[in-house]
């Protein structure tokens, strides 16, 4: 709060919650933790601490006046806790949840989002309808191949504008009286959806797929990666002008990606024998590349995937172009365990993967 002899004082945000709930055990929901400024975390520590909250000072009642904030229970929201401060998360209780599977979005758009957009638009079930029979199936193809997040809103934005294009152009004009939503309605009244990334249309060598997943906005997405030699010839090896090192990646990769590149590198390369590599194929510089450039990638689970692709390349197999894999690695070629495991997979089914290589140690525990 500002102090009482500022201009238009009043108390802070906490106090001002107080006086409106009436009680001194309410409860606070304080939205986007994630995206809190560098000076409200000292405010934050200051009321979420039990052994010190009972003394909480607002500026507006001076330090005289002593409130007790420790029966009252603060409920923090984030998309993600990589950017909430480390102090803020030591003093709570952290409960991960899911996003919602596509059943649980149909479920969600039948029971509140379909019958808000009646309410809110004044669109009957006269006027505008689904076939009880065909609901759930249309209601799952709008949600798998027009909206790519982890909660509903676009899911609500669709449906609403799908309702209103068919209520202007059909019902308005006086064409139909009412009007059943269809598959073929769908596609003549929504845009062609922005597929997500497909798999290949043959085996390549040294091109293998990976699985990410975008933790602030829980979505998956599939990385392909190209291993490529470049073939040097003996004058420019001598003359030293070659490419600076071993294996260069290109792809806007950030740096816990670079790590598990150089760390790939390593794997295949104490594992050569191992795998039949010829030493001969490994003289010529290696481009790797991750495709979508313009999309920033990190994470520790694409070491796997980054070794396939080296491994194919150097070893002459091809890769069969529907199998994907996550999976960390190490100095040694062993594959470690990773998270998000059912993002990853549904992500993969959707880009037509028939096979997914996971870590051993992904078979056992909760995940």
């Amino acid at each position: 709060g500002h102090g009482f002899t500022y201009e238009g004082s009043k108390p802070g945000a906490i106090v001002q919650g107080l006086i409106k709930m009436g009680v001194m055990n309410g409860m606070y929901i304080l939205d986007e933790a994630d995206k809190t400024e560098k000076f409200a975390i000292a405010t934050l520590l200051e009321i979420l601490d039990p052994e010190q909250n009972h003394l909480f000072h607002d500026k507006y009642t001076q330090t005289t006046v002593d409130i007790d904030l420790s029966n009252c229970h603060f409920i923090l929201t984030a998309n993600t806790l990589e950017t909430v401060p480390p102090p803020v998360v030591n003093r709570c209780e952290v409960v991960m949840l899911d996003r919602y599977s596509v059943e649980e979005k149909v479920a969600i758009a039948r029971l509140y989002l379909i019958r808000r957009i009646r309410s809110k638009h004044q669109i009957t079930e006269k006027l505008i309808f689904f076939d009880k029979v065909q609901e759930e199936d249309l209601l799952r193809y709008l949600v798998k191949n027009y909206t790519h997040e982890a909660g509903v809103r676009q899911l609500e934005r669709v449906i609403r504008t799908l309702f209103l294009r068919i209520q202007r152009k059909e019902i308005l004009t006086g064409k139909c009286e009412n009007v059943r939503v269809t598959r073929s309605k769908i596609k003549t009244y929504l845009e062609e959806p922005g597929l997500p990334r497909r798999v290949n249309e043959e085996d390549r060598l040294g091109e293998t797929l990976g699985l990410g997943v975008d933790a602030e906005r829980g979505l998956g997405t599939v990385i392909p990666i190209q291993a490529t030699a470049i073939p040097i010839t003996s004058a420019v090896r001598e003359s030293g002008r070659g490419p600076l090192s071993v294996i260069h990646a290109t792809g806007n990769i950030q740096k816990v990606m670079d790590e598990s590149r150089k760390v790939a590198t390593t794997g295949i390369l104490a594992s050569a024998e191992a795998l039949g590599i010829d030493p001969k194929l490994m003289k010529d510089p290696i481009h790797l590349h991750f495709m979508g450039g313009s999309t920033r990638k990190d994470g520790p689970s694409s070491g796997g995937a980054i070794a396939l692709a080296l491994a194919s390349l150097l070893c002459g197999n091809k890769i069969r172009r529907d199998v994907t894999m996550t999976g960390e690695i190490d100095t040694q070629g062993r594959i470690t365990a990773v998270g998000a495991l059912d993002v990853k997979l549904d992500t993969a089914f959707d880009a037509g993967c028939k096979t997914v290589i996971i870590p051993e140690e992904n078979l056992t525990g909760k995940g």
